[in-house]
């Protein structure tokens, strides 16, 4: 046998291994539309078309509190507002400035939280003109942690906030 005839007798053979694989593990599943559920019941057991009642003796579950998008909002610039201060104080405009009036910097928390009310995602946003990038770069990386009322969705808000 020629060696210019090994590589592509490979590739075939490595081919029809790969074909004969699949068409045993399709085989072996069972026929009907794909995502029917299948029936493993016992032999002379009923099916039933109703699905299986809850048990009147278990506790109810307590509905989770939601909110509004509006509540959400409301409470995300509450836990803001009190954490301006300690913002201010790592990352005012005014720090490391010697001698200057700081002057206000104002910019936009980009926030998304997820169903049950925790901060997933945290950005700066910072107004066309603005060249603040030591603020930015010190805010970007405290994290706020806060926390809301679970809202039930994901939910995303931009609050505008001003450091003195």
């Amino acid at each position: 046998m020629k060696s210019e005839f090994l590589l592509p007798g490979a590739i075939v053979l490595g081919g029809a291994l790969v074909g004969l694989g699949l068409y045993a593990g399709l085989a072996a599943r069972p026929t009907g539309a794909p995502g029917a559920p299948t029936s493993t019941a016992a032999a002379g057991e009923l099916l039933s078309a109703e699905p299986p009642r809850a048990d009147p003796r278990a506790a109810p579950s307590a509905a989770p509190n939601r909110v509004t998008r509006g509540e959400a909002a409301q409470e995300v610039r509450a836990a803001l507002d009190e954490k301006r201060p300690d913002l201010e104080k790592a990352c005012g405009p005014g720090k490391g400035s010697r001698g200057k009036t700081p002057t206000p910097f104002t910019f936009f928390y980009e926030l998304a939280f997820d169903e049950t009310g925790t901060l997933r995602t945290q950005g700066i946003n910072v107004p066309r003109g603005e060249t603040r990038t030591e603020v930015v770069k010190c805010l970007s990386v405290i994290p706020l942690g806060i926390e809301l009322t679970p809202p039930g969705a994901w939910f995303t808000t931009r609050q505008e906030m001003t450091l003195q």
